[in-house]
C-alpha cells in the first residue's frame, strides 16, 4: 500500500493573475515600442494640403499660443518638436492619417493640448484621447466642455483635418497621449508630451 502524496491536495492553481499581469505588460512594452519608434524615425513630410472646414473655423489654433519649455535643467533626448507628426492605421488597415500635436501649455495641475488629426482613407469614427503618465502609468481622459475647439472625441472623414484643444488634469510630468477608438479600448497611435 502507497502512502498519498501531499501535493494531490494542494488546490489547484489560479493563473488568470498571471495573464493580467502579462497583458498589462504587454501593453506598456506596446506603447513604449510605439514611443521610441515615433521618437527615433525621421519626420514624416506633412500631408499634402487637405480641404479644411473653414480658415474662420474656432477649432483652428491660436497663432499666439506658445510651446510649453521643458523644465529647467530637463533636456529630454529625442523630445518631440512642437509638431511632431505620426502616421495611424486603424479598422484594419481601412482608415489612414496622421496626427500631431501642435502645442503644449502646462498649467496647475493640467496640461492644454492643440491636436490636429488628418485622415487619409477612410473614416476615423468614435476617436477619443487617453494620457499615461512615465512615472506611474496612470490613465487620464481629457475633460469634455462645450468649447467648440475641444476634440475630445468624434469623427474625421476621408480628406479632412480637425485641430483642436484637449485639457487633461493631471501632473507636470512625462507622458503619452494615446489617440484611440471605441472609448478608449483600441489604442491606435501615441505621441510624448514632455512635462
Amino acid at each position: 500500500m502507497s502512502q498519498p502524496n501531499i501535493s494531490q491536495y494542494r488546490p489547484p492553481r489560479r493563473r488568470a493573475g498571471w495573464l493580467i499581469a502579462v497583458l498589462v505588460a504587454a501593453l506598456v512594452v506596446g506603447l513604449g515600442v510605439t514611443a521610441w519608434k515615433v521618437t527615433n524615425e525621421p519626420q514624416l513630410a506633412a500631408p499634402s494640403a487637405t480641404p479644411s472646414d473653414d480658415a474662420d473655423d474656432p477649432s483652428t489654433p491660436d497663432p499666439n499660443s506658445t510651446v510649453a519649455p521643458s523644465m529647467p535643467g530637463h533636456t529630454p533626448t529625442g523630445s518631440p518638436s512642437p509638431t511632431q507628426s505620426t502616421p495611424f492605421v486603424a479598422h484594419n488597415g481601412e482608415v489612414k492619417g496622421t496626427w500631431r500635436i501642435d502645442s503644449t501649455q502646462w498649467r496647475q495641475d493640467e496640461v492644454v493640448l492643440t491636436v490636429s488629426i488628418t485622415v487619409s482613407q477612410g473614416t476615423l469614427d468614435d476617436y477619443s484621447f487617453f494620457m499615461m503618465t512615465d512615472d506611474n502609468a496612470t490613465m487620464n481622459r481629457p475633460e469634455t466642455s462645450s468649447d467648440p475647439r475641444d476634440i475630445s472625441t468624434g469623427t474625421v472623414e476621408q480628406g479632412r483635418t480637425v485641430t483642436g484643444t484637449l485639457t487633461i488634469a493631471t501632473p507636470r510630468e512625462n507622458s503619452m497621449i494615446v489617440l484611440a477608438q471605441n472609448g478608449g479600448a483600441t489604442a491606435i497611435s501615441a505621441l510624448e508630451v514632455v512635462g
